[in-house]
């Protein structure tokens, strides 16, 4: 039997594309750019070159993350599962022409094929929308999507709870809204990887720029280089929107 295969190509902000066992899996879909989320970088890929998709997951409902109507050129709407936060995720991604989208509470579990299981991860309710985590796993491989993560004790909980993970994607930038921090920085994204028990750290979260008054985005990927400099318990993988990183 062929092994099991992982690799994860950044595409921008918090959407991922993570290619684990028999499966491809979309996280917080953003292929188009809009005025009013000004981006340090470039989307990496179109939504025309996905491949047939085992799921999409969905971690917060607001723009920067889930914009399931700029997947113009994906041929398989109808029949990709979708997985979401929030049931107003789940209007959007139907409005999008999604036929197969399903709500998720924390700790629930799907099994999308007979290989590759999805978890939910509890993350956080900030300013009263939810947001989900995920765990991917497939054979030897375990991967923690956190597209909105901020707080240390969902990860701590879930390691006590489930055991460790291979790879986590946490959010750097430490974003704040009207000074209300939605995301961790990078330094509690480092801890956060350590928590899960995670080998590799691929760092998301990081295209946007502040907005004054509104949004601020304090900790760059610059932050998080200069910590890795003294990091030597986790390999820290920083990935060009459009690269891709398999295990060696």
């Amino acid at each position: 039997m062929t092994a099991p295969r992982l690799s994860i190509t950044r595409i921008v902000n918090a959407c991922t594309l993570i290619m684990i066992g028999d499966g491809a899996v979309l996280t917080d879909p953003y292929f188009s750019e809009h005025w009013f989320i000004p981006l340090r970088e470039r989307i990496g890929m179109k939504a025309a070159e996905l491949p047939m998709l085992s799921a999409i997951i969905g971690g917060h409902g607001v723009y920067d993350h889930w914009q399931p109507a700029s997947l113009t050129g994906y041929p398989f709407e109808e029949s990709t599962p979708v997985f979401v936060a929030t049931r107003s995720m789940k209007d959007n991604a139907k409005s999008a022409g999604f036929g197969n989208v399903e709500v998720l509470d924390w700790y629930e579990t799907r099994r999308i094929s007979e290989r590759l299981i999805i978890e939910v991860v509890p993350a956080q309710r900030s300013f009263r929308l939810k947001s989900n985590s995920y765990v991917l796993s497939s054979g030897e491989f375990r991967v923690f999507v956190g597209t909105e993560a901020r707080d240390i004790e969902p990860l701590r909980r879930y390691r006590a709870e489930r055991g460790a993970v291979n790879v986590a994607l946490l959010p750097i930038d430490g974003s704040a809204l009207a000074g209300h921090k939605l995301v961790m920085n990078a330094s509690n994204a480092i801890e956060g990887a350590r928590v899960l028990g995670a080998k590799v750290f691929i760092p998301i979260h990081y295209a946007l720029k502040s907005i004054p008054i509104l949004l601020r985005t304090p900790t760059s990927i610059n932050h998080l280089l200069k910590l890795r400099q003294h990091v030597r318990d986790l390999e820290i993988v920083v990935l060009e929107t459009g690269d891709q990183w398999g295990p060696q």
